[in-house]
């Protein structure tokens, strides 16, 4: 039977990882967001959209001319975000339940966004071609996702180097690549996008609740190490302490993968756009 692509443990649990994961990333997602000039009016799609955190930033810069539609096909998450998005959210945000990589609508999008979603599904080339055939002439394409190579910490932690270890072994598996950050310029660039640009971020963190989302990560991981045969449930639990003692050592620091962010645009030759680069 062919394992599911996400490693991740789902449910209320990983909505709380998903939580601190978003407060973390927020102010690297908002510069991105900034970057795109999404103005009033847009409709844009959050693919992968989990617990909606993203979904309710862009429903912030598009307003009630605007829309967002919302894509998961995780039905626990998809409602917990539902119900956490409130207010004027609640009227520009609709969510979908579904799988983003095969999403079918009659709308084009102004703006098309993905936060580690590639890197959890089988075939990201098509998803990327999937994704333009959605967009607006004009459209933007954006994307955050990890490259889980590029981790580091100190001072140097076997324990640590083991835990990127047997997560990318666990994604291998699945038939997902959570080394896909690196490779995005090179795909995005096999499609028709133009003016594409990107940056790659390491967080990286001393102190603070944010040094925890690696822990917590391994956490969410366990069953998908275990089901693989990377590990057995002594070698788990070593493992864990061993990186519970250096996230809550105050003389260590760690970093989450690096980010790559990329964006492109779908060529036009007619029209005024909503977004600019």
């Amino acid at each position: 039977m062919r394992l599911p692509t996400y490693v991740l443990e789902g449910g209320r649990s990983g909505r709380e990882r998903l939580r601190l994961l978003a407060g973390t990333m927020r102010p690297l997602t908002l510069t991105f967001l900034d970057s795109l000039h999404i103005r009033p009016g847009v409709h844009c799609l959050d693919v992968g959209c989990g617990g909606g955190d993203v979904s309710r930033l862009l429903a912030e810069r598009v307003g009630m001319e605007g829309s967002v539609t919302a894509v998961d096909a995780h039905a626990h998450i998809l409602a917990i975000a539902e119900s956490e998005t409130t207010g004027e959210a609640a009227s520009i945000v609709r969510f979908v339940h579904d799988d983003a990589t095969r999403f079918v609508t009659e709308r084009r999008f102004d703006v098309i966004y993905a936060r580690f979603f590639l890197s959890h599904v089988p075939d990201p080339a098509a998803t990327l071609r999937h994704l333009y055939g959605l967009l607006q002439p004009d459209g933007i394409l954006a994307v955050e996702d990890v490259w889980f190579p590029g981790h580091f910490c100190w001072p140097p932690s076997a324990a640590f180097e083991t835990y990127v270890d047997w997560y990318r072994h666990a994604a291998r598996a699945r038939g997902a690549d959570a080394d896909i950050g690196i490779k995005l310029p090179a795909l995005f660039s096999g499609t028709e996008l133009t003016d594409i640009r990107h940056q790659m971020l390491i967080p990286s963190f001393r102190t603070g609740e944010e040094k925890f989302v690696t822990l917590l990560t391994l956490d969410r991981i366990r069953q998908s190490v275990l089901v693989t045969d990377i590990a057995d449930d002594r070698s788990y639990a070593r493992l864990y302490d061993e990186l519970e003692a250096l996230t809550q050592s105050p003389d260590s620091t760690v970093s989450m993968a690096p980010v790559m962010q990329i964006h492109g645009r779908r060529p036009t030759t007619t029209g005024n756009s909503h977004v600019s680069l």
